[in-house]
């Protein structure tokens, strides 16, 4: 997994769900 997600306050406020994961690294990485 990426660490920035890990630890990114705003992914753990959302529960981490692989979703919401997703949805997060794609904002802050847009590969």
């Amino acid at each position: 997994g990426c660490v920035v997600r890990r630890a990114c306050p705003v992914s753990a406020g959302f529960g981490r769900s692989e979703d919401q994961s997703g949805f997060h690294m794609r904002a802050f990485h847009p590969r």
